[in-house]
């Protein structure tokens, strides 16, 4: 049996779905090795304007980056045509530790400089459902990849025929230090200290050791004023968390309305996100399959655009799903439904508890997510001289490169890594 790394653990990663020895690669080692671009729907593209009007006011502009982190992205872009973020729409959050081409749409009549790539100008800002994929061009570093051929080959099998984990990955929890499941639990069971505690002194040993020491002597001392005279710049939000600490001491669920909601909510959904990856690495332990629907089991209807249930006793449908939980969980039947009982009951939680009373704007109804990653296009390219190889390959929004690249290079160490 392949040992699942601690770090993995932490975040609900406890399984692997295929069972080719590890290749011990390493992602991410530059920026240019990682590429990512979001594929937004023929249907979407067709209707922009060339130029604006009074019905086709909200411009779209194609964004690349490379080493920078969305929101700061964001605010970059806000700032630069005097606006707030929360004027400007985006389809997801991306790694920062790679190149990055994606779109973002202007809810505001603004001028447009020749800085902008403008790809158009729609009826409405950009969302969601406008997204087909994301595509992938990954590059991961092996040393002597010709002995790990055939290791590559077989694994490329078995993923077409038992499907990719469609888990949660490191991002989502905040790679490297990985709390941000931690602070939406607290959050969820009202333990509002325990939320600001956590997001101020945890410590991972992969941050900067003056950071580390910091947050050590936080946890230790409790004085917030020394702590926020002496954070690092970087620190922005735990700089605002103190700020209003200094004010009102007791005022912990003060301290977290001062962070933005996007990230505040960021929190609890990755508390929900905790919750569906050991759901579903509890499934794959038990030997049962993610790409198909038992019976009794709920099931992703194409044709309809619903969610099933599988009555048939012989026919294995695709694209079984999993309930990502929140108030609004539906109790139904079936194995799978076993596993997320039991595993509510282990974490000592309640579905109705992501009605958030105190805090209702990060209310989480949940709802539906499929246990495999919808994989297209999937290509592997050797190169033995440079002793690395090259994925390419697209997946559906929401969906984690790193789920497929977890199960290739079952990593010991993920954050050292790329992971």
């Amino acid at each position: 049996m392949i040992a699942i790394p601690k770090e993995d653990k932490l975040i609900g990663l406890e399984a692997y779905n295929t069972s080719t020895k590890p290749i011990n690669g390493r992602i991410k080692r530059r920026a240019s090795d990682f590429f990512v671009e979001e594929t937004l729907k023929k249907e979407f593209m067709r209707k922009l304007r060339s130029k604006p009007s009074k019905n086709f006011s909200y411009p779209v502009l194609r964004i690349k980056k490379k080493g920078k982190d969305t929101l700061a992205m964001i605010s970059e872009i806000a700032s630069s045509f005097n606006l707030s973020p929360s004027d400007l729409r985006f389809l997801g959050l991306k790694d920062s530790q790679a190149i990055v081409v994606q779109y973002v749409s202007i809810s505001r009549a603004v001028k447009i400089s020749g800085k902008w790539m403008v790809v158009g100008w729609a009826r409405r800002p950009l969302l969601r459902e406008d997204m087909l994929g994301n595509f992938f061009r990954v590059k991961v570093r092996i040393s002597d990849v010709k002995r790990k051929i055939n290791t590559i080959r077989k694994f490329v099998e078995e993923v077409e025929e038992k499907g990719v984990p469609n888990f949660y990955c490191y991002q989502r929890f905040g790679s490297p230090r990985g709390i941000n499941h931690l602070v939406g639990e607290k959050i969820v069971k009202g333990d509002f200290k325990g939320a600001v505690l956590i997001y101020l002194t945890a410590r991972s040993g992969f941050e900067k050791p003056e950071i580390e020491h910091w947050r050590k002597d936080l946890r230790d001392s409790l004085n917030f004023r020394r702590a926020y005279n002496e954070a690092p710049a970087q620190l922005e939000y735990e700089r605002i968390m103190l700020s209003r600490l200094i004010k009102r001491p007791n005022d912990f669920k003060g301290a977290l309305r001062g962070m933005p909601i996007s990230l505040r909510r960021l929190f609890v959904n990755a508390y929900q996100s905790y919750l569906f990856n050991k759901a579903l690495s509890m499934r794959i332990k038990l030997g049962l399959p993610i790409n198909k629907a038992l019976k009794g089991e709920p099931f992703y209807d194409l044709k309809s655009g619903r969610i099933r249930i599988n009555d048939s006793e012989h026919e294995w449908l695709r694209v079984p799903v999993m309930q990502v939980i929140g108030y609004g969980y539906r109790e139904v039947e079936g194995r799978q439904a076993k596993i997320e009982r039991r595993i509510l009951k282990e974490e000592n939680i309640s579905p109705k508890m992501f009605y958030i009373r105190e805090m209702p704007e990060l209310s989480c109804k949940g709802g539906w997510r499929t246990q495999t990653a919808q994989l297209w296009w999937l290509t592997v390219k050797s190169f033995l001289k440079e002793d690395f190889i090259e994925l390419s390959f697209m997946l559906k929004p929401g969906e984690y490169a790193t789920s497929l690249l977890r199960e290739l290079i079952k990593p010991r160490r993920p954050y050292l890594q790329g992971f």
